[in-house]
């Protein structure tokens, strides 16, 4: 059955995103987005590729241009060159040369959807909806695999850990984006119930998928959010108070030895591999610290190693995988990653784009909280989606909507929004 449905959203994919190439209607496009979540993730993740590539040259021609996404376009080519420069220091095999051109498609994936969102910010809105309404099939078809199958998850869909995670980047993160903001798009009629009811839905699926960190994410995601309001709408006053907190309950925890009860390594297998892994990551790093081991080599060095006992592909863990293969390099890169939406959030924030601000942080934190207890761009699975988010994050803010400025509304030219 759940195979079923994945060969039909691919087929349905693939068809929309063909159909794009014939019509100027933005309708294909919505619909490879909203079934991008339950479909194949690499047929469709190509599918949505094709689909934002005809609606940029055939709607978007006369807009296209590289300026929306110069910085995608210099972090990209950064890692592509260090990537090929370590291809020459190895024995390079077809999964890292195969892995070295799909990261080159994430950067024009990347490319498409800021350029897109950020010529047409009502298009941009029907996207992030779009992702919301797909999140909230893949939830409904994830809850309804549990009760199906229980403890043996089903193939033909996402695994547990991927589907949480595409759920909080393309669902959760824009719906408390939309349910934050103060004001709405032109034709844009107010959704707070659908998207409250979207919300919890989330939540309970990941907290149903047993998704620890996705379901840690998520709370934390929606703690932030009501910070937010009761700050005035002061994105980053509320991420600093959430920080002190949190580093607070952090050091509260450390000090009362609550946090190492919990944790409980002698007891819990999974911690103990986990933390095996980061030791064998470590030293893998220290051997080769400059130019790493090569991109796409994490899969081939993880299962021999001897710090661990069963054939764990990835460390589970994004910062030890870049190091692992791309050195010094990597590090630098996924701080970058993690964090350039966080320096978007502060230039948004001066300008008086605080809901926009809250998107970016969001953004940051989803990819830093999640990378540290999985690996965000390993495979297609999870970074289609954080792609999609990162490039959504540099379209802000949109050219449309209201600017809330001392009471004041006005509307942002365009010439201020590059």
């Amino acid at each position: 059955m759940f195979v079923a449905i994945m060969l039909i959203a691919t087929v349905a994919i693939v068809a929309c995103a063909a159909a794009a190439w014939f019509t100027r209607s933005v309708f294909p496009l919505l619909g490879t987005i909203f079934l991008l979540p339950v479909a194949n993730i690499y047929v469709g993740g190509i599918g949505f590729f094709v689909g934002l590539l005809a609606t940029t040259i055939i709607s978007n021609a006369s807009e296209t241009d590289l300026r929306h996404a110069r910085w995608f376009f210099g972090l990209w080519a950064a890692w592509l060159l260090w990537t090929t420069i370590g291809l020459f220091s190895i024995e390079a095999t077809w999964r890292q040369l195969l892995q070295a051109i799909e990261f080159l498609f994430y950067g024009v994936l990347a490319w498409q959807v800021t350029t897109i969102c950020k010529t047409d910010s009502q298009l941009f809105v029907r996207i992030l909806i779009s992702g919301i309404l797909g999140c909230v099939a893949l939830s409904l078809i994830a809850t309804l695999a549990f009760v199906v199958s229980g403890a043996e998850w089903p193939s033909g869909i996402l695994g547990r850990n991927e589907a949480a995670f595409v759920i909080v980047a393309l669902g959760l993160i824009p719906a408390l984006y939309l349910l934050a903001r103060p004001t709405w798009l032109v034709r844009i009629p107010p959704m707070r119930p659908q998207l409250l009811s979207a919300i919890v839905l989330f939540v309970f699926t990941a907290a149903l998928l047993e998704a620890r960190a996705a379901m840690a994410t998520a709370a934390l995601l929606i703690v932030y959010t009501l910070a937010f309001g009761v700050l005035r709408r002061r994105a980053v006053g509320a991420a600093a108070v959430g920080a002190v907190l949190g580093l607070s309950g952090l050091v509260a925890g450390l000090a009362s030895g609550v946090l190492i009860q919990s944790a409980d390594l002698s007891a819990s297998f999974s911690n103990l591999e986990r933390l095996s892994l980061l030791q064998a990551s470590f030293r893998l790093f220290l051997e080769r610290p400059i130019l790493g081991w090569g991109w796409g080599s994490i899969d081939a060095l993880i299962p021999v190693v001897p710090e661990t006992v069963l054939s764990y592909p990835h460390p589970h863990n994004s910062l030890a995988h870049f190091a692992v293969e791309l050195g010094i390099f990597g590090v630098v890169l996924f701080v970058l990653l993690a964090f350039r939406p966080l320096a978007r959030a502060i230039s948004l924030s001066k300008r008086g784009f605080q809901s926009e601000a809250l998107f970016c942080i969001s953004a940051s934190a989803c990819i830093f909280l999640l990378g540290m207890t999985g690996v965000v761009f390993y495979g297609a699975s999870r970074a289609i989606p954080a792609v999609i988010l990162l490039a959504m994050v540099e379209a802000l803010p949109l050219q449309s909507f209201v600017r809330i400025d001392d009471e004041e509304p006005s509307i942002e030219s365009p010439a201020n929004s590059q």
